[in-house]
């Protein structure tokens, strides 16, 4: 393979189905600017929406931030959140 990580290159596609699915829209930013720092960064940033309906029968569950983040290690890329208090709630 010639890409630097490899890869078969269905990700972006994959992404952009799931997206597309839960009504929303996927992007990407390519060079982009840090927030807080308004620093270029070299790479891609990634983007999307999506559309969630609240639970029928209203009941909700807290997840902890453990359970929705796995621990990245230095050699796995991973996704980074730019949002400073993520809030996510699973509905049951």
């Amino acid at each position: 393979m010639t890409r630097r990580h490899g890869g078969t290159g269905l990700g972006l596609a994959i992404a952009s189905k799931l997206v597309e699915l839960m009504g929303g829209r996927i992007w990407v930013d390519s060079p982009w600017i840090e927030p807080g720092t308004l620093a270029w960064v070299d790479g891609s940033a990634f983007h999307f929406t999506a559309g969630f309906s609240p639970s029928k029968s209203g009941e909700t569950e807290a997840i902890s931030e453990d359970a929705c983040w796995p621990a990245r290690t230095s050699d796995s890329p991973g996704v980074e959140s730019h949002q400073e208090q993520p809030s996510r709630v699973a509905a049951r």
